[in-house]
This record gives structure tokens, C-alpha cells and sequence, in this order.
């Protein structure tokens, strides 16, 4: 950070309404839910592509070097090489839950994340690495061409449910990451699909979902009382 300059940190959170779950919307609940934006790493493969880059504001992080720093848009996915510069693997996150970050491999010191658009076209976030800004990244595609309305984790009421709104060409593949929930298709309108998730397991037991056998989650719920 340079001399005189100061860094604000932004907490995003969101709410969601609490109604009936039919076919004609989508983030709907039937036993109330809550979710507030949070970054998300994990694990996952294939290298995207970004246009126009800028470096306004942006620097190299300390402990590694970025073959990218600067700001640009993302079709799908984007891939930074990192090279570690103290034997510490990097650490990466993204500034809210319209994108994730997951690392793809590893050969010696050099560490390749990718970053993937998961919410709406034109949505932004910052891309740190060590706590340091390095881009600030606008989705001009959504990775796989899907587009969920709900990104950001979210509670259910035990035996309640919630239903997401998938907005895709073609039917999308939905799927829970552990056995607390149930997934069911729930119908279509046009583009939108919406699949409705079942609370099924214990308060406190907490479940990804994934889309297309992506390798993130698009969203992680948790079990209330």
C-alpha cells in the first residue's frame, strides 16, 4: 500500500425475502432463510480468459508475484499464475459471492487460481492475494452459461425448503453436496428452471450445491431449528 493511501474493507450482506415457493421465481423459501456474501476457495481446473486489462489501483502482492495485475472483463473463468516468493502458498478471495475463487494446481512455487463468474453479467469484485487488491473483474459471461439468482449462503428451517431460479439455454443439472439435503426439479418458464432444495437433515448441518458438476459450490445452506 502506498504511503498516505487508506484501505477500506466492505462487508456485503444480503437477505432473502421470505415467501412461498412455486415455479414463477426463484430464491424463495418455505421456512425462511438468510444469507450473507462471503469468498469461497476450493479446488478445480481449466484455465479462462479475461480481456482488456488495466492496472489502475492495483499492485503486486507481497510473499508472491501475479502474471496478472489489472483490472478486466471475464468470460467464464480467468486463471493468475502465482509464483510464491517465500515458500508460503498465497492466499486468494474475492470481495463478494457473484464469483469464486478455487485453486486449480500447483507445480513448485508457482500456484494457478481461477476465478470463475457465477452471478449476474456485469457484476464486479475485487481479486486480493495476500490481502492486496490486484484486479477488479467484470463477468461478461457467467461460467457454463448458468446463471443463479442465489450466490450468496443461506439457512432453511428444518424440513422447509427454498427454490432456486437457474437461468440457462438448456436445462441445467442440479445436485446437493451431502445427503441434509434433497434436490427436486421444480419446473420451467422460458430460460428460468427452478429446482427447490429439502431441508432434510439435522439443525446445523450445512450442504453445497453445484451446478453441472462444476467444481465450486453456487451456494452453501445451512439447517435452522
Amino acid at each position: 500500500m502506498s504511503p498516505g493511501s487508506v484501505l477500506y474493507t466492505f462487508s456485503i450482506s444480503v437477505k432473502v425475502t421470505e415467501k412461498d415457493s412455486d415455479s414463477s421465481g426463484g430464491g424463495s423459501s418455505s421456512g425462511g432463510s438468510t444469507g450473507t456474501a462471503m469468498p469461497n476457495t476450493g479446488s478445480g481446473t481449466n484455465p479462462g480468459t479475461g480481456t482488456n486489462p488495466g492496472t489502475s489501483g492495483n499492485t503486486q502482492p507481497q510473499g508472491c508475484v501475479s502474471d496478472t495485475v489489472g483490472n478486466f472483463s471475464v468470460k467464464g473463468s480467468y486463471q493468475y499464475k502465482l509464483t510464491s516468493t517465500n515458500g508460503q502458498a498465497p492466499v486468494v478471495t474475492v470481495s463478494n459471492s457473484n464469483f469464486r475463487v478455487v485453486l486449480a494446481s500447483q507445480n513448485g512455487n508457482d500456484y494457478f487460481f481461477k476465478v470463475y463468474a457465477i452471478g449476474a453479467v456485469g457484476q464486479t469484485c475485487d481479486v486480493l492475494v495476500n490481502g492486496v487488491k490486484v484486479s477488479t473483474i467484470t463477468a461478461s459471461e457467467v461460467y457454463g452459461g448458468v446463471m443463479s439468482d442465489t450466490t450468496a449462503p443461506f439457512t432453511v428451517k428444518k424440513g422447509g425448503s427454498y427454490q432456486f431460479k437457474l437461468t440457462a439455454s438448456s436445462k441445467p443439472a442440479m445436485t446437493a453436496g451431502s445427503s441434509s439435503f434433497r434436490v427436486e426439479y421444480a419446473g420451467n418458464s422460458g430460460n428460468d428452471w427452478f429446482f427447490k432444495v429439502y431441508a432434510v437433515g439435522n439443525a446445523g448441518d450445512g450442504c453445497g450445491f453445484y451446478v453441472n458438476g462444476a467444481p465450486f459450490t453456487v451456494a452453501v445452506a445451512h439447517i435452522s431449528e
